[in-house]
């Protein structure tokens, strides 16, 4: 995005025109940090966390997608929203701060449409894109993720949206020599739990047990008034009966939500948590445990073997 604010969380977009029947359609992606991509308002793929932790210094890696089913004659739209993530959090032991590995929000895009009459038509990330600040008003590994909704670009990756008011971008560099082919298996949301019970604590804390601990976020369904602010925080272990987080040492691990005053289905999407117990403040009249479900999210590895042991 051009201007001068590198923390603020862009949304980046750029029309296109498909003027024949297409045969394939694939793209290559990498985002600096994190990026989710849509085409004419559908999700890209199913991974999460995506481009996941590189060494940047060393190797860079970016994700191909068949997006085919994608595409339609005519008008055609892409977008992306980029977080912080592993490249430009707050990531490791000891004093790191921010901007481990660069503090420049960055995409870098290949759409490869292959014609039915033989030609190939690519389209690039370059400086035709567009660019306005996203929902996401801050994100971090450790820390978590403040959304504000009523930031959201309904449609943003929708050929019919109305970008006139967006910003311009600019190009950075980055050394080419680093990128290769995917390293990391997809991480997906692989399970999903309800809350066994909701938790009343003796200092009158409202959490929510999931029975277990498991990485990943809540996903939960709210109409809440415009303006108003949901706050979450995880933990891994209760104390005295009581939320207790202490064992995280400075990592906040919280999620921010700042309704538009529409229902919506809300999850995070630059962060993830490992926890049991969730804290839950400013939820709009009484809190249901169906509302909410725990999206629990790994690497999509092929199981080998299982084990069963009498205890």
């Amino acid at each position: 995005p051009d201007w001068e604010d590198k923390r603020v969380h862009p949304l980046l977009r750029k029309t296109f025109s498909v003027d024949a029947d297409i045969t394939s359609a694939r793209v290559y992606v990498c985002g600096l940090g994190l990026y989710e991509l849509e085409i004419n308002g559908e999700r890209v793929g199913d991974e999460y966390l995506t481009p996941y932790c590189n060494a940047y210094d060393k190797w860079l890696q970016y994700q191909t997608y068949d997006v085919t089913h994608l595409l339609n004659k005519g008008n055609n739209a892409i977008g992306a929203m980029l977080g912080n993530g592993w490249y430009k959090g707050r990531f490791g032991f000891g004093n790191f701060g921010e901007a481990l590995y660069g503090d420049t929000f960055a995409l870098l895009c290949e759409l490869v449409v292959q014609y039915s009459d033989g030609r190939v038509e690519t389209i690039i990330s370059d400086e035709s894109w567009k660019a306005a600040p996203g929902p996401v008003l801050f994100s971090d590994i450790y820390d978590g993720e403040i959304q504000d909704a009523r930031k959201i670009a309904d449609g943003y990756s929708k050929a019919c949206f109305d970008d006139s008011s967006w910003s311009g971008v600019k190009t950075v560099n980055i050394n080419s020599e680093l990128l290769e082919a995917r390293r990391s298996l997809p991480v997906r949301i692989m399970e999903q739990r309800k809350p066994v019970k909701v938790i009343k604590t003796p200092k009158n804390e409202t959490v929510l047990d999931m029975g277990q601990n498991m990485v990943g976020w809540l996903q939960f369904k709210v109409n809440a008034p415009k303006g108003s602010e949901i706050f979450l925080q995880y933990g891994e272990e209760l104390q005295d009966g009581c939320f207790y987080r202490e064992n995280l040492r400075s990592a906040k691990a919280e999620f921010r939500y700042i309704s538009n005053g529409e229902t919506a289905l809300v999850r995070p999407y630059f962060t993830f948590y490992g926890f049991r117990y969730v804290k839950i403040e400013g939820w709009p009249g009484e809190l249901r445990p169906e509302d909410f479900t725990g999206c629990v999210v790994y690497s999509d590895m092929e199981r080998t073997g299982t084990i069963e042991t009498s205890n």
